[in-house]
């Protein structure tokens, strides 16, 4: 079997867990014989750029696009994008396509697998669908439900972050596009199977299948700032936020955690358990001097993604804090997998994931000292409860996430969606 993975992004640049989980289906799937090219297209470069590579035995069509500026109906189809998919469908002939995220490229490349007769397979690894933010952020702050019957758009979207395709009756129109191009729809989180069936999508359509990962050794840190940090105080309590910190990250909790933390250790009578924070990723540049005023808070630069579960096993917690309803983070994923108990906000997917008590600990999400309480509590529990705590993270990962019962998933639905 031939397969044409669809994706904004594709490693190794500019990769986030879309990209993560698309790369790690294509390695399960070649145990079952699918060959795989990937197309990574997007209309929103700041030039036009057309090449190719490969990436560990996987051919990769780069085909960007310099961004025109703010469009809704180009935003829902780009010519030019439509033009090149065809192009690399009439070459590679492929006999299901993988689409991933694919908002920077508009509809184009689903309309123009629909031309050459060829099956899509959809994974939802965000709300793109339902709402032109991607997320169904407010500018309040608060997270969008989805009415019965809505198909107005929500004018309290969130417009400074994710903004494209404002059409009018977007949800609906987009219902009725993606249902006559799409042959099934896979949703990582059950939540969000959830919130497109509310939306009007049939539920045999939206099936759920959580990422997978592999269960191989994490490759060796390379990055010296990354060594040199974790090395710096080895004593320390070493807590660990992956990603960027940004808004709807949940960055404001996170800072409203860190001074309820540094006041307490100022107020204690004695000296309490020192402990670090570091923060892998983009940091926001209005968050920057804030985080500058903790001494124990080390930033890092990128990390490589096949290093990051090396970093998450150094940990001793990691925090997931979104306040936005993300989907089924990688980030948790990969830090049960390294054996590191998580701290995650109730926001969307993360509560699927995290068996509190047992894998890590869920807070109020927004509520910054909330979590410094579930800090506190996982740095007060003993040793071997917590050496327990460890060993549950990295077999719940194995139960419910290698790739190879991913993968055979996956093959299966491909087959199905072929042989319609």
């Amino acid at each position: 079997m031939k397969a044409l993975i669809i994706s904004n992004y594709f490693p190794p640049s500019e990769i986030g867990g879309a990209e993560i989980s698309a790369f790690y289906s294509a390695q399960g799937l070649a145990t079952h014989g699918v060959r795989f090219h990937v197309l990574m297209t997007n209309a929103r470069a700041p030039a036009d750029e057309s090449c190719e590579y490969w990436y560990q035995d996987i051919l990769v069509s780069r085909r960007c696009y310099r961004y025109l500026g703010r469009n809704a109906w180009r935003e829902l189809f780009d010519q030019r994008v439509y033009r090149s998919t065809l192009a690399v469908l009439r070459r590679f002939r492929p006999d299901i396509v993988h689409a991933h995220n694919i908002t920077g490229a508009s509809l184009a490349p689903l309309l123009a697998c629909w031309r050459v007769g060829v099956s899509v397979v959809q994974t939802l690894h965000d709300l793109w669908a339902l709402c032109p933010n991607n997320m169904m952020y407010r500018r309040d702050r608060s997270r969008c439900t989805i009415a019965p019957g809505q198909c107005r758009n929500c004018s309290a979207c969130a417009r400074h972050l994710e903004w494209w395709a404002d059409l009018p009756a977007r949800r609906v129109v987009f219902r009725l596009l993606l249902l006559r191009l799409v042959r099934v729809f896979i949703a990582p989180s059950h939540c969000y199977r959830d919130l497109h069936i509310q939306a009007g999508y049939p539920a045999a359509r939206v099936m759920a299948l959580p990422y997978g990962l592999p269960l191989d050794p994490p490759a060796p840190l390379s990055e010296p700032a990354a060594i040199r940090a974790l090395h710096s105080d080895t004593h320390a309590f070493t807590l660990l936020m992956a990603g960027s910190f940004m808004e709807h990250k949940g960055a404001d909790s996170v800072l409203a955690a860190l001074r309820w933390l540094t006041r307490e250790d100022a107020q204690a009578d004695q000296r309490l358990r020192a402990w670090r924070w570091i923060i892998a990723g983009y940091i926001a540049p209005e968050y920057r001097q804030a985080l500058a005023e903790f001494p124990n808070v080390i930033p890092l630069p990128w990390v490589p993604f096949n290093q990051m579960r090396t970093l998450f096993a150094y940990a001793d917690i990691v925090v997931q804090p979104s306040i936005w309803q993300e989907n089924q983070p990688l980030s948790i994923l990969e830090s049960f997998m390294a054996g590191t108990p998580v701290i995650g906000a109730q926001a969307g997917g993360i509560p699927e994931l995290i068996q509190d008590g047992q894998t890590g600990f869920l807070f109020r999400a927004g509520d910054g000292e909330h979590l410094a309480e579930k800090i506190r509590a996982a740095m007060s529990l003993p040793g071997d409860r917590f050496r327990a705590m460890r060993r549950a993270c990295r077999a719940h990962a194995e139960r419910n996430w290698s790739l190879e019962t991913h993968a055979q998933r996956l093959y299966e639905v491909y087959q199905q969606a072929c042989s319609r």
